[in-house]
């Protein structure tokens, strides 16, 4: 995913209103199923990703992304990002 180099103030309403940003670039469907994934804004800074998984990830050390097979919810805290 691309990063914008303005402020973010606010989450996007949809992933769609976020790929409609200048320099972003985001994969919202499932590349085998086609399924789409999930996302929905929890509080002010605070959203959920979900996807349906096949297998579990590998483990890494500090890999967010890491999840077990089957449906799985990533909740996630965005932070401000700062003009560079």
């Amino acid at each position: 995913m691309a990063y914008s180099c303005f402020p973010i103030t606010a989450l996007p309403n949809t992933l769609d209103t976020l790929e409609n940003e200048p320099g972003i670039t985001i994969n919202r469907t499932d590349p085998k199923t086609g399924t789409p994934y999930t996302y929905t804004i929890t509080s002010g800074n605070s959203y959920t990703l979900s996807a349906e998984f096949s297998t579990e990830s590998e483990s890494g050390i500090n890999n967010i992304w890491e999840h077990p097979a089957g449906t799985y919810r990533f909740q996630l805290t965005a932070k401000t990002l700062e003009q560079r």
